[in-house]
């Protein structure tokens, strides 16, 4: 993907054009000579955070991890069996 990129200090001078191009597509800013942020959409953002959280989700299922539901069911039966435990000791 190619990006349109600035300086530090053209981004500081041209910072509401940089705005405007950031709405329809990634900009990359420089400084010394060295890619330093890139600055993106709100939009956009949010899709490649949503597309993170799918990953880790299915990277973490294919792994084995249980959901939320199954996680309260294992813990209810735990804190049951605890205190079940904790009942026939006190006898």
């Amino acid at each position: 993907m190619h990006m349109q990129t600035y300086t530090a200090s053209e981004a500081k001078q041209h910072f509401g054009h940089l705005m405007d191009a950031a709405r329809q597509h990634p900009v990359k800013i420089q400084k010394q000579g060295r890619p330093f942020v890139v600055v993106l959409s709100e939009e956009t953002f949010e899709a490649l955070e949503d597309a993170y959280w799918i990953l880790q989700a299915k990277e973490a299922s294919e792994e084995g991890f249980v959901g939320v539901e199954e996680s309260t069911a294992i813990l209810n039966q735990l804190r049951k069996k605890n205190l079940n435990n904790a009942t026939k000791s006190q006898l």
